[in-house]
């Protein structure tokens, strides 16, 4: 049993080894082959790679060297562990929805309600309803319906500034990236 484990082993390392050009040699001060260097700086790592890594050491406290194949990688250990904290809390956090008793005014300046109004799908996804009253003047048009909560926290006012503020962010990011574009992704959860 132990020699088929090891043959295996032996396999799967020959086999790291062969499909990965190392980039000591692709990249080496040594290498004129610009196309092979470029397309070995330009490897990506995937989630299963790190659970193929051999880790060998720690340095400076807050570093893990760890080796795949023939390539040798410095992580940075706080990185790794606030990486798998957030993806952990996005896994597990529910965000539930209080509906409110009597709508709330929103207080929002004209260029917020349009933000909001604009994007009412992504405000909803995020857990806040509004009431819109469109014969209102404008930054009286909306009362909120329904706040979300998840655990402990209870989402306000507060923070549906925050998240128009957000879309206003991106809608400009994106605006100045595609000339007449407006963002394409959802500042979702």
């Amino acid at each position: 049993m132990a020699l088929a484990q090891a043959e295996r082993r032996r396999r799967r390392v020959r086999r790291e080894r062969k499909g990965a050009a190392g980039l000591s040699s692709a990249c080496g001060a040594d290498n004129k082959d610009f196309e092979g260097a470029t397309k070995a700086l330009a490897r990506v790592l995937d989630k299963e790679h790190f659970g193929r890594m051999r880790i060998v050491g720690q340095f400076n406290l807050g570093f893990i060297i760890a080796r795949l194949g023939a390539d040798l990688f410095i992580l940075d250990q706080h990185a790794c562990d606030e990486k798998y904290n957030f993806e952990t809390l996005q896994r597990t956090t529910a965000i539930h929805e209080q509906r409110l008793i009597r709508p709330l005014p929103v207080e929002v300046t004209a260029a917020e309600e349009m933000v909001i109004l604009e994007n009412l799908d992504i405000f909803k996804m995020n857990g806040f309803h509004f009431q819109v009253d469109q014969d209102a003047p404008t930054t009286q048009k909306l009362k909120i319906t329904a706040l979300p909560f998840s655990k402990a926290t209870q989402f306000g006012i507060n923070d549906v500034h925050e998240l128009a503020s957000l879309l206003v962010d991106r809608t400009s990011t994106a605006g100045a990236a595609a000339p007449g574009g407006g963002g394409s992704g959802a500042a979702g959860r």
